[in-house]
Formats: structure tokens, sequence, C-alpha cells
């Protein structure tokens, strides 16, 4: 899709950032959530967009894969609340996906993807007019049939603290007398630093777009995107917005081993895997 991608990647951010504010001034959302959806499921995953109202599917993933992406906006702090837009079982398709995307930013958040077997399994079955009749199905239960194929750090991050607290909570009812349960305890602080800001990929990055005093460049920061094949700007957003944006790309396709030397991808030999 070349230049008419890159066109399109500049305008659904902005398309973004005007969703927010319309949020922010309506209390509405704007309902473009399925078509962030696709335009990040190509630029995160690498899928090719099928054509417009193209039946079943949105999506291929080479060769020959069939895919129907969804999408739904969602508060990031209870990522499984709500329903997945309806699926359509009448069409051809391989597998579903899910991108959930951060509602207060209109970035994605995580992506999901479930196999059609797994999803028309779940949908046939007795017991529900909400899946039966309109093929929708809770977050929660399609994350329990779908694999979590992409994560943003803010996931990563939230995660982690939710572990924390109830690490916090087992140990306090073991022990009455512990302190208070706190969201913000230095420990939780330490291990985000140690998982995510402070993490091999992290420090790769940060290495390459500090200036000399220590401060972002953006220059250098669009200069190490561009040679990952990532084009857009993010001018619309402040320096942080912007380094968590193309930070959250580069995470999807630069290969672990060139920020962190000492991991090495498993290849299994040609007996393995059959």
């Amino acid at each position: 899709m070349g230049d008419k991608v890159r066109s399109i990647y500049e305008v659904i951010d902005v398309a973004k950032a005007l969703a927010v504010e319309y949020k922010q001034l309506t209390g509405k959302p704007l309902g473009i959530s399925g078509e962030v959806a696709e335009i990040e499921a190509h630029r995160l995953l690498g899928l090719e967009l099928a054509p417009a109202r193209t039946p079943g599917y949105d999506a291929v993933r080479h060769p020959k894969e069939l895919i129907q992406i969804k999408g739904r906006a969602v508060n990031v702090q209870h990522p499984r609340v709500g329903r997945v837009p309806r699926i359509n079982l009448e069409h051809e398709f391989h597998s579903v996906l899910l991108v959930l995307i951060d509602e207060s930013t209109m970035e994605p958040y995580e992506i999901w993807e479930a196999p059609r077997d797994s999803v028309s399994e779940r949908l046939t079955a007795p017991g529900s007019k909400a899946r039966n009749l309109r093929g929708s199905l809770g977050i929660a239960q399609f994350c329990t049939i779908a694999k979590r194929v992409w994560r943003s750090d803010l996931s990563v991050a939230i995660e982690s603290a939710k572990r924390d607290r109830l690490e916090s909570k087992v140990a306090a009812r073991v022990s009455p007398r512990s302190a208070p349960v706190d969201a913000f305890t230095p420990e939780r602080r330490e291990r985000w630093k140690r998982l995510v800001k402070d993490g091999p990929f992290n420090i790769w990055l940060s290495d390459q777009v500090r200036s000399p005093d220590g401060t972002l460049d953006l220059e250098r920061l669009y200069t190490v995107a561009r040679q990952w094949g990532i084009n857009e700007r993010y001018d619309h957003l402040n320096p942080g917005m912007a380094r968590m944006n193309i930070g959250n790309r580069l995470r999807a396709v630069v290969p672990r081993e060139v920020y962190e030397p000492s991991f090495k991808r498993t290849v299994p030999s040609s007996g393995e895997g059959a």
C-alpha cells in the first residue's frame, strides 16, 4: 500500500486526537475504533488490509490467512469489561483479531487473536441471545479462547502493578499487622522500572535518542524509527507521547536479540513441531 498507507497513518493519528478531544467535550465516543483497529493491525503486525467492504474479512496474513479485525475502546484499568463487536460467521475467514484501544488516548493497548473454530464454538453454544443471535462475545470471554499477540508498555506496567497489589493483599492476610496496601509503593515502582522503564528495550532506544544534555531529541527518535521502516511523525503530540507511540511501534518490529544481545531465539529442528 506504500505511500497511501503512510498518508492513512497520518490521517488516523489526527483522527485519534480529535476522538479524544470529542469525548472530553461530549462524554461520547466518536466511533472510529474499527478504523483505528485495522490501521494498527497493519502497522503493528504487518497485516495487509483488504479492500473496503470485503465480505468476511478485513486483512490477510500471507500467504492465505483471512482475518476479521474488531476494535474496542476500553478503560485500561478494566480492559476486559465490554463486548467484542459483532463477529460474522457467514463468510470464510481463519481468525478474529481483537484490538483493545486505550479510550483516553485512542492508542493500541493490547491485541488478541482467536481461531475461527474456537470463536464459532463459543458463539453457537446455547444459553445467550447476545452470542447466538447477535454474534457478540464479552471481551473477557473472547480472551479465554484467544492468544495475546501484542501488548503496549502500558499494558505491561498495569498488569505488573495489579499482580503486585494482589501479592500485597495475600501477604497482608498472612500478616494482619502489615501496612495497608498502597498502589504506588517503592517496591512496585522499582519492579516497573526493572521490567519496562529500565528494561533492555528502553535502554537500547534511550541511548540512541538522548541529546548530550540527557533530554529527548525528537529528530534522533525519528531517525531511529525510519531505520526500522516507521516514517510517520507525531508532531501533533507532545514529546513524551511521541516517544511512547514510536517506542511501542519499534518494540513490535525490532527483534529482541537487537536490544538484548544475550537473548537467543530458539529455532526448532526439522523434526520438531510436526
